[in-house]
């Protein structure tokens, strides 16, 4: 959480007295970080690069005592007791009472035969000033209409052999591009611009050496040389490692605030920048509804701030029973968009969630048993709920439905079975502690004493569930049976 941001958050966090520890899985600064020239940040007249800012802030959070871990990226969110728990990639732990997301965009790639085979040999995406100096001599395209390629447009052609600006749309004035670097372009006199133009093709023999390019108005296409192409095309939000942890929107985007309403668990009001699962919060480019700046970036994670010390200093960890808290969350949990209502296809996508969660490949043989037994669980409740035919059972119905189901041990148990063969990554026939953390994460479980309930189900003391057990659990989620190891 590098990027604007994650680093004003820290900054401010550290002042608050905060003890703040920040996981980057690379340089400092995000998309900011990587931009050739940022001259519209209030207070640098002259300007100055991505990689400047961020290093600036970087060595302002580190004299305020902020510890940055770098080159570890984070693949998990697991809810704990008393705060929750990061994973990263290569096995490190991190708890926090209080999370801030700060994971801002990554680039979207480009969809042209040949792209990811140049990839690094010629095919890059992003841009940053060091790079500009290294296309000497050569023939450079930048991909994209937004200030990002605008800026890596004006100081890659003071270096280029020539630059040629392929732009999607009719014009360059229309795009989303602020206008000074527009004028700027248009005046430049090294510059091409090519508007209704995308690459079809990369093709070279061990680096890239020309493009095919197809102008979508006219209908035609033609080869150019071209030893670097530079793609600055849009963003995509880096939430992926999330796998249905918390709230997102259609584009996964983290909803935030007022937005998660729908998904929000407590009694109390979810505080500005807090996620649906309390005590994360998130900031920056990877929200909702955010600008996409790095001025309005570095304000939300300021703000942030303030949201978490409000948190720390005025809430604690619901004292209710892991069935209360959960009973909550019963029908939210399987209304995966949010409509109010639960469908077929919503108890496909938690069953779909949970097997990308877990590595398995849509219509593999993982998958599709975890998906099935969910829909035998649809067909169940809407046998019991659905009366008027019209194929979604609302809350209420819902409620009813599950009172009159919680003695029916036969779909929870063909659940189980499917979930736990998913689950079982060490192949030993049951799930440990840390499968059911991550189990209960992906399908948006805030249990704040995971150790305490996996300990209750775990009666015999093994230190793992078996499919009975784990049974017992789905019952409770979905069924609000009695938070007891009882056998299924």
């Amino acid at each position: 959480m590098g990027a604007p941001a994650g680093l004003a958050a820290a900054v401010y966090g550290a002042c608050e007295g905060l003890r703040v520890v920040v996981l980057d899985g690379n340089a400092p600064g995000g998309q900011a970080g990587s931009t050739s020239r940022i001259e519209n940040y209030l207070g640098f007249p002259g300007g100055l690069t991505g990689a400047d800012l961020a290093h600036r802030a970087l060595e302002q959070a580190r004299q305020f005592g902020v510890e940055w871990l770098v080159g570890h990226t984070a693949t998990e969110l697991v809810p704990c007791e008393d705060g929750h728990l990061v994973r990263t990639g290569d096995g490190m732990v991190l708890r926090g009472r209080a999370i801030l997301l700060a994971t801002g965009m990554r680039w979207r790639r480009l969809d042209a035969t040949g792209a990811d085979r140049f990839a690094n040999r010629g095919v890059y995406y992003g841009a940053s000033l060091a790079e500009a100096a290294q296309t000497a001599g050569e023939d450079v395209h930048v991909v994209g209409a937004g200030n990002s390629a605008g800026q890596a447009a004006l100081y890659f052609a003071d270096h280029a052999r020539s630059l040629t600006l392929l732009v999607r749309g009719e014009s360059i004035e229309d795009a989303p591009m602020s206008q000074y670097l527009v004028e700027r372009i248009q005046t430049h006199p090294s510059i091409t611009v090519r508007t209704s133009t995308v690459i079809d093709e990369a093709d070279g023999d061990e680096r890239l050496s020309s493009l095919k390019l197809e102008d979508t108005r006219l209908g035609h296409s033609e080869r150019v040389p071209a030893e670097s192409v530079y793609v600055l095309i849009g963003m995509v939000p880096c939430t992926g490692w999330l796998n249905g942890a918390l709230a997102l929107d259609p584009r996964g985007f983290v909803l935030t605030g007022e937005m998660v309403a729908h998904r929000w668990p407590l009694e109390r009001e979810p505080l500005f920048t807090e996620t649906s699962l309390p005590g994360v919060f998130a900031a920056g480019d990877v929200c909702a509804g955010t600008v996409k700046r790095v001025g309005a970036a570095v304000g939300q994670g300021a703000m942030a701030i303030q949201a978490i010390a409000s948190y720390l200093r005025t809430v604690r960890i619901p004292t209710q029973s892991s069935r209360e808290r959960v009973a909550v969350r019963q029908f939210d949990l399987l209304d995966a968009d949010g409509s109010g209502h639960i469908e077929e296809q919503d108890l496909t996508t938690v069953a779909h969630r949970l097997a990308v969660g877990f590595g398995a490949p849509a219509g593999s043989e993982q998958a599709n048993r975890v998906v099935t037994g969910y829909q035998e669980f649809w067909q169940a409740l809407s046998a019991v709920a659905d009366s008027d035919g019209d194929h979604r059972i609302s809350r209420s119905e819902y409620e009813a439905a599950v009172r009159a189901l919680s003695g029916n041990t036969t779909i929870f148990r063909q659940m189980a079975e499917a979930v736990v063969t998913l689950c079982d990554t060490d192949d030993d026939g049951a799930i440990n502690e840390a499968e059911f953390e991550k189990a209960l994460a992906i399908l948006g479980v805030p249990l704040s004493d995971v150790t305490a309930f996996f300990r209750t189900l775990d009666a015999g003391g093994s230190g793992y569930l078996d499919t009975a057990e784990f049974a017992t659990a789905l019952r409770h989620f979905y069924a609000g049976a009695e938070l007891v190891a009882t056998p299924v």
